[in-house]
């Protein structure tokens, strides 16, 4: 086997992932190959280093629900918003229809930036067009 056969398969063959027959070839490889070797060194420390990495930490039962209520807020069309928010404090109202909007405006301006400079890049290029066919070329003196 070559290394560029070998290399997308090293990983696989140190969490033992590989057909026992596959395995045997790679091994075969390691026996001749240090550039392979020294890469199947760094692949076994980060396995070693992701073993005794601490699980990932499971969210606040609360949380899904949380977000859940915010985004279902903010969907809610005005009418059915103004009877769900009455318990609400007109601070907290405030405060969320200018995060909404400000959040549109970001929005909006992730369409209409890139649509400005692509129009001000085709203009700048028709300029030089336009005016690159009106640049009279100074007479050349002829002998």
């Amino acid at each position: 086997m070559k290394c560029a056969e070998v290399h997308p398969d090293l990983a696989a063959f140190v969490l033992g992932g590989l057909e026992p027959e596959e395995a045997a070839e790679i091994r075969h490889h390691l026996d001749s190959c240090p550039d392979c070797q020294s890469e199947l060194q760094e692949l076994r420390k980060v396995n070693r280093a992701l073993e005794a990495a601490p699980p990932p930490a499971a969210p606040p039962a609360y949380l899904k629900g949380e977000i859940l209520s915010r985004v279902r807020a903010e969907w809610l069309p005005p009418s059915s918003k103004a009877g769900a928010t009455e318990a609400s404090s007109s601070l907290e109202e405030q405060r969320r229809s200018h995060r909404t909007s400000r959040f549109n405006r970001f929005k909006d301006l992730r369409i209409v930036l890139p649509s400005a400079a692509a129009a001000a890049l085709v203009a700048v290029m028709a300029l030089g067009v336009f005016f690159g066919f009106l640049r009279e070329e100074p007479p050349v003196a002829t002998i």
